[in-house]
């Protein structure tokens, strides 16, 4: 496999994706990962932006369906507040 390197994870709890690896799967400056571990597993996934027509798409969505399920603004700005709080803790 192609794809397989070592790295070591610093003093900050910084892990290096090797450089054949970055160039290989395009990977650039401020790319943003979704990463879960578990048991002795890491595994990062790229998160990449929705075009326009799929975030139109997908607020179109939630809209339609936080009116289905009679959400207000009040009740995502307290969703927000408390998911922020948990993040913190």
């Amino acid at each position: 496999m192609e794809n397989i390197d070592f790295t070591r994870l610093s003093s900050k709890g910084q892990i290096v994706v090797p450089r054949r690896i970055r160039e290989r799967l395009r990977l650039v400056d401020g790319e943003i990962f979704l990463i879960f571990g578990a048991d002795d597993t890491l595994v990062l996934k790229r998160v990449q932006e929705p075009s326009p027509a799929e975030f139109k798409r997908i607020l179109t969505r939630a809209r339609k369906l936080a009116k289905e399920k009679g959400l207000k603004p009040k009740d995502m700005d307290k969703a927000i507040t408390d998911a922020r709080s948990a993040a913190r803790h």
